[in-house]
This record gives C-alpha cells, structure tokens and sequence, in this order.
C-alpha cells in the first residue's frame, strides 16, 4: 500500500469514527430530550455538524477522482443518480411510515424551509445540490485562498440576510447563522485540498476537542458564557471548531475510546439516524419505559436494547443498499449480513474489553 493509499484509508476510519460517535450522541441526546425532563436540549443537533463537514470531505475526494471535465454533463447525472439513490430508499421508507407528509416537495426532501421530515435529509441535499459547483471552484484555489474566500462570502451572506431577512430559521440557518451547514460542507471541502497531514502535538488534538465541546455547548439553549455579541461570535466560531477537530484527528494518531464499535456504527449511520426515534417509540408503546421514564429499571431496559436495535438498523441500511446499488444477489446478501452480525458483536466486544482494561 503506497503512502497516499495508506493515509486515505486512515482518514477513513477516522471519518467513519467521528460518524459513529456523532450518531450515538444524536441517539442519546434525542432520548434524554423526549424521554426525561433533563435541559440538555440542543446537542444533538451540533454533533450533525460533523456529518457535514465529512460529507464535504468525502464527496470533495470522489469528485476528484472521477471528474471528467470533457464529460461534465454525463458526470453530473452520474454523481446526482449516485447520491440520491444513497438517500431516498430509506427516506421514502421513513416517508411512508409516517404519512408523506408535506406532498411531492417533502417526498423529495426539497421542503427547505420548516420541513416535517427530519431536517438533516433536505439540509444536506442543498449541500449535494451545490457540490459540483463548490469543487470547480475550490480546486482551482489553493488550500489558505479557499479558506479566506469562502469565509469572506460566508460573512458577506450572513450580515446581508440578518439585515434585510431577520432571524435565520431550518433549514436556510444552523446553530444561529445563515447556510452555517453549507458553510461547514465547504471546510470539508477544503479540508480535503490538504492532502499531507503533518503529524502535529498530542496537545492540539485535545485542544481543539475541548473547543469543538465548548462551541456546542455555547450554542445550545442553555450556554455558560454570556457576553456581549455572543449570539454572533459563539456561532461564528462553531465551524473552524468542527474543521479543527477533524484537521487535528487527521493529523494525529491520539487513542480513540470505542474505536472499533463507533467506526461500524459509523459506516450505517442514515439507518440510524432515521429510525431510531421510531425505536424510542416502540419501546415507549411496547410499556418497557415511560415519558419521562421514571425508574432505573427502565433506564437500564434502555441501554440493553439499544445495542439490539442499533444492529437492526444497521442491517436495515444493509439490506436496502444491497438491493438499490449492490448486485441483488440473495446469497451474497445473506451473506453480507451474517458478516455484519459477526463484526458488530466483536467489535462490540473489543470495545467493552479497552473499557475493562
């Protein structure tokens, strides 16, 4: 394996780790949020972040490698049919169990603004709308050029917007600013433009995750820190954090704790994303727990099953991308799944033996 080779392929765990970790963070902030009375509303939506700027950095990289200028129209439809046949089997599914609400635009994920389904779907898909166009622009620059034009024309917009179109609400604004996850999906972008990671100082990389935390924190409903300006400079702050983190993580091999779990969980993170709400519930209807729960019991109930159904949307996700991009061959499928059962509980297994350790 040639050096280039080795460092995406680390980059790639990293990539899936981080998605794995936010997800989890999203399962149990969403069920801190709707099935306690704890005020720890807000974080979820933050730990998103992380899910744009790594599909800025992954679709940068495959946009590299398979541009073809002399066939742009033909490698548009390629790269749109690729990413949305990625989204819409699951969300339709989603759509259907909940009632095609919004007609054809939220069918599609096109309701940008106050959408009914899960808001990451459509806020993303603006991101993949503008991609093409972000990456002709971007590689023509250099990596410091990118980075001070596309903060400058972000600044522009948003002081434009709250002049002249007030507060910014879903999904045209994110964690107090306009386009902040258009924005974020262009540091990844960028990001993807350095292509030598110098190893760096174990001390950065925790550095920039106590300010990654610390800019979640500030731009919840409940910050610690008021000052004057802080609705716009906390807000302002939060992308570089994210970009940071994942610059720092890139260019440092500093210990992950449930590394091998958070990297699978990582790679069939949508599934997750999109149901499991719909597990909370079942639980809830099922009369395992109450809202809010109200014993240890059903707080331990909880934290049992929900390895269980993680694995279940993970092997959702599976299923549904063997039978829309894969070869649709039942004895492969199969197959694949009885791997995906094995890896998910030894890599559960090894994860809860480094806690032990």
């Amino acid at each position: 394996m040639n050096m280039n080779a080795s460092v995406d392929k680390t980059n790639y765990d990293i990539s899936n780790y981080l998605k794995g970790f936010a997800i989890i963070a999203v399962y149990i902030n969403h069920f801190i949020v709707n099935y306690t009375e704890l005020p720890l509303g807000g974080y979820a939506n933050g730990f998103i972040s992380l899910f744009f700027i790594l599909s800025g950095y992954g679709i940068y990289l495959s946009l590299e490698k398979n541009f073809i200028k002399e066939y742009y129209f033909y490698f548009l439809i390629r790269f749109f049919k690729k990413r949305l046949i990625r989204i819409y089997p699951l969300f339709w599914i989603w759509c259907g169990l909940h009632g095609f609400s919004n007609g054809y635009l939220g069918f599609l994920a096109l309701d940008f603004i106050y959408p009914k389904s899960p808001w990451f779907i459509p806020a993303i898909l603006q991101c993949y709308l503008i991609s093409p166009l972000l990456f002709v622009s971007i590689k023509k620059m250099s990596f410091k050029k990118s980075l001070i034009i596309c903060t400058l024309v972000f600044l522009i917009l948003n002081t434009v917007l709250f002049k002249f179109a007030g507060e910014p609400f879903r999904t045209v604004g994110y964690r107090g600013l306009f386009f902040q996850h258009i924005f974020i999906f262009c540091l990844g972008c960028i990001l993807a433009k350095h292509k030598s990671f110098n190893k760096i100082s174990i001390f950065f990389p925790i550095m920039c995750i106590i300010f990654y935390f610390l800019c979640i924190q500030e731009t919840t409903p409940q910050p610690w820190l008021l000052f004057p300006g802080r609705k716009y400079i906390v807000p302002f702050l939060f992308p570089f954090s994210v970009f940071l983190i994942c610059y720092s993580l890139f260019s440092n091999s500093i210990y992950l704790p449930f590394n091998p779990i958070f990297q699978l969980i990582g790679r069939y993170s949508y599934a997750i994303y999109l149901f499991h709400g719909m597990g909370f519930t079942l639980m809830f209807k099922a009369c395992l727990i109450n809202r809010p729960i109200d014993s240890v019991t059903q707080a331990f109930t909880v934290i049992i099953l929900s390895p269980i159904l993680i694995y279940f949307y993970c092997s959702f996700e599976l299923i549904i991308s063997e039978l829309t991009v894969g070869k649709r061959n039942f004895r492969d499928l199969f197959q694949n799944i009885k791997t995906l059962s094995g890896t998910y509980v030894k890599s559960f297994i090894k994860s809860l033996a480094i806690i032990e350790k």
